[in-house]
């Protein structure tokens, strides 16, 4: 598994309609911005929804990966051991402020004026200013275990815009309607 070592910096990423990332880990905590598009991160699992004007939280040596759904801008800012005390110690995502949205975005603009590393210090702490007392998004969605369930899973993150009932979803996967409702309930602690 690829340990991307990473010192405090910045990223930005273009990604395609479900384009996924291979599972890997930083050795530094990162934030995640998706300044266009729809990201997903997966995290033992888990998988949190990120979608636009909300920012994830990943602690260093978390083995994760990110899935695009939609084109999708993804901006990447690590965060330095010191800073990282004052975010969730778990993955998370967090609503995000005007201020750190365009704090975020003046560190990983492509074609920024290029900016001292003390200025790129001070914002980076505006941005971790701004997100640690931010409230906490409730967009992560536990991973199934049963067997079928982890299929029907992989069909609907293959296509979340599927118009698909559930009896032909169950259909694609040779369980019926019914079978399929109950294990739902009982897994997922919701209805289909």
């Amino acid at each position: 598994m690829p340990i991307f070592r990473q010192t405090a910096g910045e990223q930005t990423h273009d990604l395609e309609h479900r384009e996924r990332t291979p599972v890997h880990r930083h050795a530094q905590g990162h934030l995640i911005y998706p300044a266009r598009g729809v990201l997903s991160a997966s995290v033992s699992g888990q998988t949190w929804i990120i979608p636009a004007n909300r920012t994830a939280w990943i602690p260093a040596h978390v083995d994760h990966y990110h899935r695009a759904h939609g084109r999708t801008d993804m901006r990447v800012v690590f965060v330095t051991a010191s800073l990282a005390g004052q975010l969730p110690d778990r993955p998370a995502v967090l609503s995000t402020t005007a201020l750190a949205r365009e704090a975020l975005l003046a560190l990983t603009a492509p074609d920024a004026v290029p900016r001292s590393r003390q200025a790129r210090d001070r914002l980076r702490h505006v941005v971790v200013d701004e997100l640690g007392p931010a409230p906490e998004e409730p967009l992560h969605l536990p991973e199934p275990q049963d067997p079928r369930l982890r299929e029907l899973a992989r069909i609907m993150e293959e296509d979340p815009a599927t118009t698909a009932t559930l009896a032909e979803l169950g259909r694609l996967i040779g369980v019926g309607e019914r079978t399929l409702s109950r294990l739902f309930r009982e897994e997922m602690s919701t209805g289909f």
